[in-house]
């Protein structure tokens, strides 16, 4: 009977440990975890601008281009307007701030009157 009892508490002790050594470990990996990620935003740089203005290096290098780029740029009807103000018959106008960008072959050859 007195081995029973020890025997008990042996295991009981070791399960206890087993439980605190698992709790450890994950707050360990916690702990690791969360300095990695810290360590991750000290080390992070904002990258320079790589950028080169071809405008400028074309207008000193061939200004004969440049002529010509501005030339057809200039031709563009609202080609500087950036505050557009957009009509239909039977419709209140509407008004458009902003540039449009557009490289997709299929937006670029509208129908008439698009």
């Amino acid at each position: 009977m007195i081995r029973s009892i020890f025997a008990g508490t042996i295991l009981q002790r070791a399960q206890t440990a087993a439980l605190w050594l698992l709790a450890a470990l994950h707050v360990l990996l916690l702990a690791s975890v969360c300095l990695v990620i810290t360590s991750l935003a000290a080390r992070a740089e904002t990258p320079a601008c790589t950028g080169r203005d071809l405008i400028a290096e074309m207008k000193a290098n061939d200004p004969a281009a440049y002529r010509q780029v501005v030339a057809e740029g200039e031709k563009i009807p609202n080609g500087r307007g950036i505050f557009w103000k957009i009509e239909k018959a039977g419709l209140p106008p509407s008004y458009l701030l902003g540039t449009m960008h557009v490289t997709d072959p299929r937006v670029l050859k509208m129908p008439e009157g698009a």
